[in-house]
């Protein structure tokens, strides 16, 4: 019989202190949780917005309260504009005409940096006190002049847009998920 001594009794075998169980419990895991609906905090449709929404589709027509240009602006920035006409919302109400709009600078180049021409890119994210998302619209300077076919341009304008722009906007569908 291995293991025992003499006398009957039986041999203790080395413990290794690294196998035992450590006083420190480690940390319960994280929920799985799906990134895509962390991703975009902007719901709409009847099944998943509790409060009032704008139907994928509508046309927005707006205002724009200031001027926009590509030089002047950062991803990011918001832009003022009001309704030009009323906007239905889906729990039986109206926006009328002259509610405020918020149109997000989704992305801005200024002339000369990465192309000769500036440009710019909105979309409106908030009409009222509704969370909207529209597709986005994009809006370019003129290029610069080329002195050949194949060589750089020179630098263009800037993109822009005056105060009392009017444009118009419609609201997506947002993807089933």
């Amino acid at each position: 019989m291995a293991g025992l001594l003499a006398g009957g009794a039986a041999a203790q075998q080395p413990v290794d202190s690294s196998v035992q169980a450590s006083p420190i419990k480690p940390p319960t895991p994280a929920p799985a949780v799906d990134s895509s609906v962390l991703a975009s905090p902007v719901t709409v449709g009847p099944k998943t917005t509790p409060g009032p929404y704008i139907a994928a589709g509508t046309a927005i027509r707006l205002r724009l309260e200031r001027a926009a240009n590509s030089a002047q602006m950062k991803n990011g920035d918001t832009l003022a504009a009001v309704l030009t006409s009323p906007v239905q919302v889906r729990n039986g109400k109206t926006l009328p005409a002259g509610t405020k709009v918020a149109v997000s600078v989704e992305e801005t180049i200024p002339a000369g940096k990465l192309q000769s021409a500036g440009e710019f890119t909105l979309q409106v994210v908030k009409v009222g006190t509704v969370t909207v998302a529209t597709e986005p619209q994009e809006f370019e300077g003129k290029p610069g002049h080329k002195d050949l076919p194949d060589s750089a341009p020179d630098k263009g304008t800037e993109a822009t847009l005056p105060v009392g722009a009017t444009l118009t906007f419609h609201v997506q569908t947002m993807p089933k998920m």
